[in-house]
């Protein structure tokens, strides 16, 4: 049961590596030419070279592990390429980032 319990534990500790790494390999290999900030009030959408220039501030150099916080989502970063979502990202209140399990802040 213990070694059950080990063994649980530490495959969840992988989960924000995993994410890390995935999101990671859509940052680098996606065309993602536009971006959306959707909030409960309204959405407001990025595209083309101010597109790109965000998906470059949010690329692994410049990006800071941060665990998640009780804060709440501001908004949801949909990232897309042409009119198909490839990914979503969570924007929280107090700037930090979450993808999946894996939470982080910009350099920025």
């Amino acid at each position: 049961m213990l070694l059950l319990s080990v063994l649980l534990i530490a495959g969840c500790n992988q989960q924000p590596e995993r994410d890390r790494a995935k999101l990671d390999s859509i940052l680098t290999s996606t065309n993602i030419d536009v971006i959306e900030f959707v909030s409960p009030r309204m959405t407001n959408t990025v595209t083309g070279e101010e597109a790109r220039k965000l998906v470059t501030s949010l690329n692994m150099t410049n990006r800071t592990a941060h665990t998640y916080s009780s804060k709440q989502e501001v908004q949801r970063v949909r990232l897309l390429s042409g009119t198909n979502e490839i990914c979503s990202l969570s924007l929280g209140e107090d700037g930090s980032w979450e993808f999946g399990a894996y939470g982080f802040r910009t350099r920025q």
